[in-house]
Protein backbone atom coordinates (compact mmCIF):
# COMPACT_ATOMS: atom_id res chain seq x y z
CA UNK A 1 0.00 0.00 0.00
CA UNK A 2 1.36 3.48 -1.18
CA UNK A 3 2.08 5.79 1.96
CA UNK A 4 0.51 9.07 0.89
CA UNK A 5 1.90 11.25 4.25
CA UNK A 6 5.59 9.80 3.17
CA UNK A 7 5.34 11.05 -0.63
CA UNK A 8 3.70 14.19 0.32
CA UNK A 9 6.92 14.83 3.26
CA UNK A 10 9.30 13.84 0.78
CA UNK A 11 8.14 16.32 -1.91
CA UNK A 12 7.89 18.94 0.57
CA UNK A 13 11.64 18.31 1.98
CA UNK A 14 12.82 18.38 -1.67
CA UNK A 15 10.84 21.38 -2.49
CA UNK A 16 12.48 23.20 0.48
CA UNK A 17 15.98 22.13 -0.34
CA UNK A 18 15.63 23.64 -3.20
CA UNK A 19 14.17 26.75 -1.56
CA UNK A 20 17.08 26.62 0.29
CA UNK A 21 19.69 26.06 -2.43
CA UNK A 22 18.04 29.33 -4.40
CA UNK A 23 18.48 31.58 -1.15
CA UNK A 24 21.97 30.42 0.00
CA UNK A 25 23.49 30.62 -3.88
CA UNK A 26 21.40 34.87 -3.65
CA UNK A 27 23.10 35.40 -0.78
CA UNK A 28 26.40 34.16 -1.57
CA UNK A 29 26.03 35.99 -5.14
CA UNK A 30 26.23 39.69 -2.86
CA UNK A 31 29.03 38.65 -0.59
CA UNK A 32 31.08 37.13 -3.47
CA UNK A 33 30.31 39.85 -6.22
CA UNK A 34 33.98 40.15 -7.08
CA UNK A 35 34.42 36.37 -7.58
CA UNK A 36 34.93 35.11 -10.82
CA UNK A 37 32.78 32.26 -10.16
CA UNK A 38 32.09 30.23 -6.77
CA UNK A 39 30.41 26.90 -6.16
CA UNK A 40 28.90 25.68 -2.53
CA UNK A 41 26.75 22.41 -1.41
CA UNK A 42 25.41 22.19 1.36
CA UNK A 43 27.14 20.36 4.34
CA UNK A 44 24.23 21.14 7.23
CA UNK A 45 20.91 22.39 7.89
CA UNK A 46 17.70 22.11 9.57
CA UNK A 47 15.57 19.13 9.07
CA UNK A 48 11.83 20.02 7.55
CA UNK A 49 12.46 23.49 6.93
CA UNK A 50 8.94 24.78 5.87
CA UNK A 51 9.16 28.58 5.71
CA UNK A 52 12.27 30.32 6.44
CA UNK A 53 14.36 33.65 6.19
CA UNK A 54 17.89 34.76 5.98
CA UNK A 55 18.70 36.46 9.41
CA UNK A 56 21.08 39.42 9.48
CA UNK A 57 23.51 39.18 7.02
CA UNK A 58 26.04 40.66 8.98
CA UNK A 59 26.71 37.76 11.38
CA UNK A 60 27.03 35.21 7.73
CA UNK A 61 31.12 34.18 8.22
CA UNK A 62 33.27 32.81 5.89
CA UNK A 63 36.37 31.10 7.25
CA UNK A 64 38.25 28.87 5.37
CA UNK A 65 36.27 27.07 3.25
CA UNK A 66 33.19 27.05 4.43
CA UNK A 67 30.19 29.42 5.02
CA UNK A 68 28.16 29.45 7.89
CA UNK A 69 24.72 31.06 7.29
CA UNK A 70 22.15 32.08 9.70
CA UNK A 71 18.71 31.92 9.48
CA UNK A 72 15.55 31.96 10.96
CA UNK A 73 13.16 29.14 10.70
CA UNK A 74 9.34 30.24 11.00
CA UNK A 75 6.87 26.94 12.68
CA UNK A 76 3.53 28.38 13.30
CA UNK A 77 3.56 31.16 15.47
CA UNK A 78 6.91 31.10 16.94
CA UNK A 79 10.48 32.04 15.16
CA UNK A 80 13.80 30.34 15.95
CA UNK A 81 16.92 30.20 14.61
CA UNK A 82 19.30 28.17 13.00
CA UNK A 83 22.93 27.82 10.93
CA UNK A 84 23.08 26.54 7.47
CA UNK A 85 26.77 25.41 6.56
CA UNK A 86 27.93 25.22 3.14
CA UNK A 87 31.32 24.27 1.64
CA UNK A 88 32.87 26.50 -0.72
CA UNK A 89 35.14 27.25 -3.63
CA UNK A 90 36.10 30.74 -5.08
CA UNK A 91 37.27 31.08 -7.94
CA UNK A 92 39.90 34.19 -8.66
CA UNK A 93 42.15 35.68 -10.83
CA UNK A 94 45.55 35.59 -9.30
CA UNK A 95 49.49 35.13 -10.10
CA UNK A 96 51.64 32.48 -10.07
CA UNK A 97 55.56 32.20 -10.57
CA UNK A 98 56.85 31.18 -13.71
CA UNK A 99 60.00 29.52 -12.08
CA UNK A 100 61.95 29.47 -8.49
CA UNK A 101 62.36 32.69 -7.41
CA UNK A 102 65.08 33.40 -4.47
CA UNK A 103 64.14 35.41 -1.50
CA UNK A 104 65.15 39.33 -1.50
CA UNK A 105 65.25 38.79 -5.51
CA UNK A 106 63.48 41.74 -6.96
CA UNK A 107 60.50 41.07 -8.54
CA UNK A 108 59.27 42.41 -12.25
CA UNK A 109 55.91 41.55 -13.44
CA UNK A 110 57.57 39.01 -16.15
CA UNK A 111 58.12 36.61 -13.29
CA UNK A 112 54.35 35.41 -13.00
CA UNK A 113 51.60 34.61 -14.73
CA UNK A 114 47.80 34.85 -14.27
CA UNK A 115 45.63 32.02 -13.57
CA UNK A 116 42.43 31.67 -11.87
CA UNK A 117 42.21 29.43 -8.67
CA UNK A 118 39.67 28.73 -5.58
CA UNK A 119 41.09 30.96 -3.14
CA UNK A 120 39.10 29.48 -0.47
CA UNK A 121 40.82 27.93 2.36
CA UNK A 122 44.51 29.52 1.70
CA UNK A 123 45.71 30.72 5.08
CA UNK A 124 47.13 34.21 3.37
CA UNK A 125 45.49 35.89 0.76
CA UNK A 126 46.75 35.93 -2.59
CA UNK A 127 47.71 39.34 -4.90
CA UNK A 128 45.25 39.95 -6.93
CA UNK A 129 47.52 42.72 -8.94
CA UNK A 130 51.00 42.79 -9.50
CA UNK A 131 50.79 46.45 -10.89
CA UNK A 132 53.28 47.78 -8.40
CA UNK A 133 55.52 44.39 -8.58
CA UNK A 134 58.16 46.40 -8.98
CA UNK A 135 58.42 47.95 -5.76
CA UNK A 136 58.56 44.42 -4.12
CA UNK A 137 61.06 41.84 -3.54
CA UNK A 138 61.11 38.24 -2.29
CA UNK A 139 59.97 37.78 1.50
CA UNK A 140 61.25 34.32 1.59
CA UNK A 141 61.47 31.40 -1.35
CA UNK A 142 58.80 31.47 -3.91
CA UNK A 143 58.67 28.07 -6.00
CA UNK A 144 57.60 27.87 -10.10
CA UNK A 145 54.20 27.20 -10.42
CA UNK A 146 53.56 28.38 -6.76
CA UNK A 147 50.48 31.05 -5.88
CA UNK A 148 51.85 34.08 -5.37
CA UNK A 149 50.38 35.25 -1.97
CA UNK A 150 50.46 38.18 0.43
CA UNK A 151 53.06 36.95 3.13
CA UNK A 152 55.81 36.11 0.12
CA UNK A 153 56.81 39.65 -0.87
CA UNK A 154 57.78 43.03 1.07
CA UNK A 155 58.72 45.89 -0.13
CA UNK A 156 62.27 46.93 -1.93
CA UNK A 157 64.13 49.25 0.80
CA UNK A 158 64.76 52.29 0.58
CA UNK A 159 68.55 51.76 1.36
CA UNK A 160 70.67 48.89 0.79
CA UNK A 161 73.57 47.67 2.99
CA UNK A 162 76.59 48.82 1.93
CA UNK A 163 75.41 51.88 0.10
CA UNK A 164 77.07 55.32 0.85
CA UNK A 165 74.71 57.91 2.44
CA UNK A 166 75.30 61.47 3.58
CA UNK A 167 74.82 61.55 7.48
CA UNK A 168 73.76 65.07 8.66
CA UNK A 169 74.13 65.57 12.58
CA UNK A 170 71.96 68.86 13.71
CA UNK A 171 71.87 70.73 16.72
CA UNK A 172 70.53 74.08 17.83
CA UNK A 173 74.31 75.72 16.97
CA UNK A 174 75.81 73.99 14.43
CA UNK A 175 75.60 70.93 11.30
CA UNK A 176 77.34 68.58 10.53
CA UNK A 177 77.21 66.68 7.56
CA UNK A 178 80.01 63.12 6.85
CA UNK A 179 80.33 59.89 4.66
CA UNK A 180 78.95 56.65 5.82
CA UNK A 181 78.20 53.49 4.80
CA UNK A 182 74.65 51.79 5.81
CA UNK A 183 74.85 48.60 7.54
CA UNK A 184 71.54 47.21 7.19
CA UNK A 185 68.34 47.40 5.23
CA UNK A 186 65.87 50.04 5.60
CA UNK A 187 63.18 52.03 4.54
CA UNK A 188 62.08 55.84 4.67
CA UNK A 189 61.78 56.76 8.38
CA UNK A 190 63.43 53.38 9.44
CA UNK A 191 66.34 52.99 12.43
CA UNK A 192 69.42 51.83 11.24
CA UNK A 193 72.91 51.09 11.82
CA UNK A 194 75.53 53.47 9.59
CA UNK A 195 79.44 53.52 9.71
CA UNK A 196 81.95 56.21 8.90
CA UNK A 197 85.16 55.29 6.85
CA UNK A 198 87.21 55.72 10.30
CA UNK A 199 84.51 52.60 11.20
CA UNK A 200 82.91 55.09 13.89
CA UNK A 201 79.10 53.18 14.79
CA UNK A 202 76.32 55.08 14.68
CA UNK A 203 72.28 54.98 14.56
CA UNK A 204 70.72 56.78 11.62
CA UNK A 205 67.18 57.48 10.85
CA UNK A 206 66.43 57.37 7.10
CA UNK A 207 65.22 60.63 4.77
CA UNK A 208 65.81 59.96 1.85
CA UNK A 209 67.84 57.21 -0.40
CA UNK A 210 70.97 59.14 -0.16
CA UNK A 211 70.59 61.21 3.37
CA UNK A 212 70.21 59.02 7.20
CA UNK A 213 69.72 61.69 10.55
CA UNK A 214 72.25 60.77 12.88
CA UNK A 215 70.94 60.37 16.35
CA UNK A 216 73.68 58.73 18.25
CA UNK A 217 76.28 56.00 18.39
Amino acid sequence: MINIAKILLSFVLILSDEKLNKEVEKILKEILYDANKFEFVILSAPNSIESFSIADKKEIKLIGDKCYIPIEIIEKNSKKRAIVTATLKIYKNAYKAKRDIRKGEELSKDLFEQVEIDIAGLKFQPIYSIDDIDCHRAKLNIKANEILLSNFLERKPLIKRGDQLIGVFESQYVQVSLTVFAREDGRMGDLIRVITPEKKLYKAQIINEKTVKLIGE
